[in-house]
C-alpha cells in the first residue's frame, strides 16, 4: 500500500465520515430536545459504555493481531474468528459485573436487552469486518459505516419524537439495533469466501501470532481500564443529571475526534503494517503530527471563549449547565487524543510482542497510579469539580501514553520537526486574548470577532507552514515516481 493509496483512502473515509457524522450530529442535537439530562447520562455512561467496552476490547486485540503481515491469509482469517468467542465471553462478564440489572425500571431493562442483541449480531460478523479492513476495502467500509450511522441516528430520532416520555432509552436501543443489523447484513455474505479452516500445508495459527494476540489481549484489557475506567468511575460517583451534562460536553468535544482523527487512525493501522519503507512512513507520520501540533496550538485560542456560545446557538437549554464549563478544557484534550491515536497505531502495527509487553507494563503502572488518583480526587473534592478532574486525568493519561509511543516512533523513524512556526504561536496567543475580551461584547460581535481572528490565523498558517508541507509532499511524490520507474 503506497502513500498515494493511503492518502486517497484517508481522504475518502474522512470525507464520507465527516459528512454522515455531521449530519448525524445535527439529528442527535434535535434528539436531545426530547431527552432529559438524567436519561442522557444513563444512555451514555451505562448502555453506550457497555457496548463500547466490548467493541474496543475486540478491536484492540484480535483486530490488530489479524492485520499482521507476517501470517498467511488463512491464518489471519482463523485468528479473526477468535473474535466471536472473545466477544461473547466479554459480553457475559461485562453485563454481570459492570452493568447488571440494578436499575429496575422497564425502560432500562428493555434497552439493555436490545443492546445485548446488537452486540451479538456484530460479534458474528466481526471477523469478516477485520478481513475487509485487511484487504483495504475503504470504499465499502465507509459506505456501510455511513449508512449504519445514519440509520442509527434517524431511527433514534423518529422514535424519540413519539415515545420519549416513558421509553427514551428503548428508543436509543432500537437505533443501536438498526446499526448492528445493517452491519450484519452487509458483511454476512463474506462467510462463503472467508471462513476458518485448516490447510494441509500450514498450521491453523502461527506461534508468533498467538503470542502477539496474548500480548494484545493483555494490553487491550489495560487500555480498556485507562480509556473507559474514568467512565466507570463517573457512572458510580456522579448523579445521572451530572452524567448527562458531561455526556453532552463529551459529545461536542469529541465530535472532531470521531469525524477526522478516527478514520486517519484506522487507515494508518493498515498502512503502517503493510509498508516497509521507513522514509515513506516517516514522511506520512511527520505530516500528520505537524498538523496535530497546529491543532493543539489553534484550538485553545478559540474553544474556551466560544464554548457557551456554541451551546447557546445549538442547544439553548444546556447553555448554563455544567457542560459549558467542561467544553473549554477539550481544547487540550482533543489534540492530545489525536496524538495518542496515531502514535499508538504505529506502535501496535509495527512492534514485536516484546515491545508490546513492555508497553503493557507501562500501561499497568499508569493505570495503577491514575485510577486510584481519580477515585480519591472525586471522593474528597466538591462535586462541581468532578467533571474537570476527569477531563484532566484523561489528558494526563493520553499525554503520557503519547510520549511513550513517540519515543518508540522516533527511535524507529526519522520523524521531521513537528513544532509549528513561532509566528503561528504568536498569532494564536494574540487571538486568544482578543476572543477572550470579545466575550463582553454582544453575541453577534463576539461571533464576528471570532470569524475575523480565525481567517487571520488561517492566513498566517498558510504563509508560514506551506514550505514544510510542500517539501514533504514533494519527497513523497519523488519516492512514488522512483518506485513506479523500477
Amino acid at each position: 500500500m503506497d502513500i498515494s493509496a493511503y492518502t486517497k483512502s484517508i481522504a475518502l473515509s474522512t470525507t464520507l465520515a465527516g459528512f454522515i457524522k455531521v449530519s448525524n450530529f445535527l439529528v442527535n442535537q434535535l434528539s436531545l430536545r426530547y431527552v432529559d439530562p438524567a436519561n442522557l447520562g444513563r444512555h451514555s455512561f451505562k448502555l453506550e459504555l457497555f457496548y463500547a467496552s466490548i467493541q474496543q476490547l475486540s478491536k484492540d486485540s484480535v483486530g490488530l493481531a489479524s492485520l499482521s503481515a507476517s501470517i498467511s491469509n488463512q491464518q489471519s482469517i482463523n485468528l479473526a474468528f477468535l473474535a466471536i468467542p472473545l466477544n461473547v465471553i466479554t459480553l457475559l462478564i461485562t453485563r454481570v459485573l459492570f452493568i447488571g440489572s440494578n436499575i429496575g425500571d422497564a425502560d432500562y431493562n428493555r434497552a439493555l436487552t436490545l443492546y445485548t442483541l446488537s452486540i451479538l449480531l456484530e460479534a458474528l460478523v466481526e471477523p469478516l469486518k477485520y478481513q475487509s479492513n485487511k484487504r483495504v476495502e475503504i470504499k465499502r467500509k465507509s459506505f456501510i459505516d455511513s449508512f449504519s450511522f445514519a440509520a442509527k441516528a434517524l431511527v433514534s430520532f423518529i422514535l424519540l419524537t413519539r415515545y420519549s416520555n416513558h421509553s427514551s432509552l428503548t428508543c436509543y436501543a432500537f437505533g443501536q439495533l438498526s446499526y448492528s443489523l445493517i452491519q450484519f447484513v452487509s458483511y454476512c455474505g463474506d462467510i462463503t469466501i472467508h471462513y476458518p479452516r485448516i490447510l494441509a500445508n500450514e498450521a491453523p495459527f502461527s506461534k508468533a501470532s498467538l503470542l502477539s494476540l496474548r500480548a494484545l489481549i493483555t494490553q487491550a484489557l489495560i487500555k480498556l481500564g485507562l480509556t473507559q475506567g474514568d467512565k466507570y468511575i463517573i457512572s458510580s460517583h456522579l448523579s445521572d443529571s451530572d452524567q448527562g451534562a458531561f455526556a453532552l460536553a463529551d459529545n461536542y468535544g469529541s465530535m472532531v475526534a470521531r469525524i477526522v482523527f478516527l478514520p486517519i487512525e484506522e487507515n494508518s493501522r493498515v498502512y503502517f503494517s503493510k509498508n516497509d519503507s521507513v522514509e515513506q512512513v516517516s514522511n506520512a507520520i511527520g505530516l500528520i503530527l505537524r498538523s496535530y501540533m497546529l491543532f493543539l496550538v489553534v484550538l485553545p485560542a478559540f474553544l474556551p471563549n466560544y464554548a457557551r456560545t456554541l451551546l447557546q446557538i445549538l442547544l439553548p437549554k444546556y447553555a448554563n449547565s455544567n457542560a459549558g464549563s467542561i467544553l473549554p478544557h477539550y481544547s487540550i484534550y482533543i489534540p492530545i487524543m489525536a496524538f495518542n491515536g496515531i502514535l499508538e497505531s504505529f506502535l501496535h502495527s509495527t512492534a514485536t510482542s516484546s515491545v508490546i509487553n513492555n508497553h503493557s507494563r507501562f500501561l499497568i503502572i499508569l493505570s495503577v497510579i491514575l485510577m486510584p488518583s481519580i477515585y480519591f480526587s472525586l471522593k474528597y473534592t466538591p462535586s462541581c469539580y468532578h467533571s474537570i478532574i476527569v477531563v484532566y486525568a484523561n489528558i494526563i493519561n493520553l499525554g503520557l501514553r503519547s510520549l511513550y509511543a513517540y519515543r518508540y516512533t522516533s527511535s524507529s523513524l526519522n520523524v521531521p520537526k513537528i513544532t509549528p512556526n513561532k509566528v503561528v504561536l504568536l498569532a494564536c496567543g494574540v487571538t486568544g486574548a482578543i476572543t477572550s475580551y470579545s466575550i463582553s461584547l454582544s453575541l453577534v460581535q463576539h461571533i464576528i470577532t471570532g470569524g475575523v481572528c480565525a481567517l487571520t490565523v488561517l492566513l498566517v498558517i498558510v504563509i508560514t507552514e506551506q514550505k514544510f508541507y510542500l517539501s514533504t509532499i514533494d519527497k513523497i511524490k519523488l519516492y512514488n515516481n522512483d518506485i513506479k520507474s523500477k
